[in-house]
């Protein structure tokens, strides 16, 4: 842990560095969320629900380079707590750079991002403990005076304290909001994903087909993050998930955010995954 927290802070010292005497601002973000199956299991008799809180402050960065780019980065620390899994509280630090440019000239041209991120999160469960590289690229543009997308490709490395939480994976979204008013946002995100997946589930379930794949799993160990008797193991799986959101700024800094996302899975040997997650955020930012 201590080795990645040094990784992180050459980096932020190198963001720091690249972003001198630029505009900066902080933004604070409070939620409420319920995921209902924190622990990715593919059969709902066994999958684990929880609320839980996270508390985040972030320290963003804006250097104008010309009038087609600019960079941006930022430094945030968060913390999240489980109501009904301590295992899973976990405070991550990251640090972000990125570089954005608008070539053409107009209203509807669009704008190109490319984005390196490094986050490091430190779990109550050891084993979970993880640095995770991502670098992702982004095309932005205005559909409409009222309408705007955002479609990208991500690809992210967790390099963990245990193999089985050893992941890479790829991620296409696409993503569209919808201005409704001056004060009001709609928003949608469709996520498709591949790559390895975790999940975690009792030894003792009688579901052949289940004990069958963990035999030819990639990684297998066992994770006490949910109690005695739990093993975790780790699969290729695709996965297709759609949120649904709604933005309301009440103010000119502060704004309140509502989202569901459902998501589905297919991993090999025909394993099907579902999930529902629900969150309500508070946000509000400070210009510095």
């Amino acid at each position: 842990m201590k080795k990645r927290i040094l990784v992180l802070i050459m980096f932020i010292s190198a963001c720091s560095q690249s972003l001198a005497d630029t505009e900066s601002n902080i933004n604070l973000d409070v939620a409420i969320s319920h995921d209902d199956n924190l622990n990715i299991s593919p059969d709902d008799e066994f999958a684990i629900d929880s609320l839980f809180a996270s508390v985040g402050a972030s320290y963003n960065l804006n250097k104008k380079i010309n009038y087609k780019s600019f960079f941006d980065s930022h430094l945030t620390l968060k913390y999240e707590n489980y109501q009904d899994t301590d295992g899973l509280n976990n405070t991550e630090f990251s640090a972000g750079i990125g570089y954005n440019i608008k070539p053409g000239a107009g209203f509807t041209k669009a704008t190109y991002i490319l984005k390196g991120d490094i986050r490091v999160n430190d779990y109550e469960t050891d084993i979970r403990d993880r640095t995770v590289y991502e670098a992702t690229g982004i095309m932005s543009f205005w559909v409409t005076n009222t309408i705007s997308m955002r479609t990208g490709l991500t690809a992210r490395m967790r390099d963990s304290d245990s193999t089985v939480f050893d992941t890479k994976d790829f991620r296409l979204f696409i993503n569209a909001d919808l201005i409704l008013n001056r004060k009001s946002t709609l928003y949608s995100t469709l996520n498709l994903l591949t790559g390895d997946l975790t999940s975690t589930i009792d030894q003792d379930d009688e579901n052949e087909e289940i004990l069958d794949l963990i035999n030819q799993a990639d990684a297998i160990e066992f994770d006490p993050t949910f109690g005695d008797n739990m093993i975790a193991y780790k699969v290729n799986t695709d996965i297709a998930a759609l949120t649904l959101g709604y933005n309301y700024v009440f103010s000119r800094k502060q704004s309140l955010d509502f989202s569901a996302r459902y998501a589905i899975g297919k991993a090999d040997f025909n394993v099907d995954y579902n999930a529902t997650f629900i969150n309500f955020s508070y946000l509000v930012s400070f210009g510095l």
